[in-house]
């Protein structure tokens, strides 16, 4: 069975070929169903969501939202400004409520392939976005 469980900041996704833990925006954890093998775990990463600029610059965490206590700030993404819903069993919605952006992960399960499908979307007050661009790939990977 193939679904998306939500619990607190975090996402569980489980596919018939994998095993997937998203916080936050961040994956953490994908683990092959089959052989057991883990292909990333938990590091240290940039904010989940850039904003791209018609002048190629990007923003990361927007000035001013809190982060959770640990790490120097950048490290790790907000809590407080995150929030992380279930719309259905098969699809999520991470939502990054600031004062000048909004962002969001949409994240589901294909269920006739089982891929794990993540579309990033944003808006901003300032002129010229061009892009979202998502940092959900595993933060380490791990060599075999």
């Amino acid at each position: 069975m193939m679904h998306i469980r939500v619990q607190d900041q975090t996402l569980f996704v489980e596919s018939l070929h994998f095993t997937a833990r998203i916080e936050g925006g961040l994956l953490v954890s994908l683990v092959d169903r089959e052989t057991g093998a883990e292909f990333c775990r938990p590091a240290a990463s940039a904010f989940p969501l850039d904003l791209v600029y018609m002048n190629r610059e990007s923003v990361g965490a927007e000035p001013g939202w809190s982060l959770a206590d640990g790490p120097a700030e950048g490290t790790q993404p907000p809590t407080r400004n995150v929030t992380v819903r279930s719309l259905s069993p098969g699809v999520a919605r991470v939502i990054y409520a600031g004062n000048n952006t909004d962002r969001e992960l949409f994240v589901r399960l294909d269920h006739e392939t089982g891929d794990l499908c993540v579309r990033p979307s944003g808006q901003t007050a300032r002129r010229g976005l061009m892009a979202v661009a998502s940092r959900l790939m595993c933060p380490a990977i791990l060599s075999a």
